[in-house]
């Protein structure tokens, strides 16, 4: 198990308010070594005949109970049910949702991070990322989560995930893999992207198969192309003027597969299409 916590104001576990991060490892199944990685000097400390989990969850919890300022970070990846473990633990300590504004956790279902977000205080929560380590990524429940609604930011390259694509139209940036991408996506995105407010909006999409390629000049019209030096098609743009002097740019790279959807001003976008040429 780890657990990463990145602190802003934590005088009682360090001083001056500097950033902190704890890193606990199991060593030969009976001790527990734990680095304490600090700017003024790292500390390492063996626990002999002890649970490495066990450890890591009690001091999660002291943290949880200690009430805290927002962590900037938070990071967990463990197995051997550790997440329902530290659920258990916050339920009996958690009084107040624990804020944090970036929270990364590497789980082998979305079961993992649905016993983690309810104890994430969603108005404090900025970037939301998700790694999967066994297989497509269920994410049907997380997207219904106020955390997930709430964030401002998005990424999972890996595995690919199994939520619609109007999911991801929440997020101001956004990053993730499908299995396959179709242009009724597309299409979707784009009439999300033309129609929000937002005058930075970004949403990289992945996919390891996309049958219906062929149907995005019908759909989006003639695109401004690049090729290499050796006449290889690499990048393909299309622009779409918005009513506020900002341009959707839409961009499909050939290697490797990505579409991105992106909100520029007139003047980076007129920049973009004149170096395809």
């Amino acid at each position: 198990m780890t657990l990463l916590f990145y602190g802003k104001s934590v005088g009682y576990l360090y001083p001056d308010n500097q950033a902190y991060e704890l890193v606990y490892r199991n060593i030969n199944g009976e001790n527990t070594e734990i680095d304490w990685w600090r700017e003024d000097g790292d500390r390492v400390k063996t626990i002999e005949k002890s649970n490495c989990v066990d450890l890591c969850i009690r001091d999660f919890a002291s943290i949880f109970e200690s009430k805290l300022p927002t962590l900037s970070r938070l990071y967990i990846d463990c197995n051997e049910n550790g997440y329902k473990r530290i659920q258990k633990a916050l339920e009996s300590s958690a009084k107040t949702p624990m804020k944090v504004e970036f929270l990364y956790l590497v789980i082998t279902s979305q079961e993992d991070a649905m016993e983690i977000l309810p104890f994430i205080c969603p108005k404090a929560l900025h970037y939301l990322r998700i790694r999967g380590t066994a297989g497509d990524l269920d994410l049907s429940k997380v997207v219904e989560t106020e955390q997930w609604k709430k964030a401002k930011q998005f990424t999972d390259n890996r595995p690919p995930v199994r939520a619609g694509i109007h999911n991801f139209e929440n997020f101001e940036t956004a990053s993730v893999l499908f299995d396959e991408l179709t242009t009724e996506d597309v299409r979707k995105v784009k009439e999300s992207f033309l129609n929000c407010s937002s005058t930075t909006k970004y949403l990289k999409i992945f996919s390891r198969h996309f049958p219906d390629r062929n149907g995005l000049i019908e759909l989006l019209g003639r695109p401004y192309r690049y090729r290499d030096r050796r006449g290889n098609l690499r990048r393909s743009r299309w622009f779409f003027r918005r009513p506020t002097k900002r341009v959707l740019v839409i961009e499909l790279s050939e290697d490797p597969q990505f579409i991105d959807f992106k909100i520029h001003t007139l003047a980076k976008a007129r920049k973009m299409a004149r170096a395809l040429y």
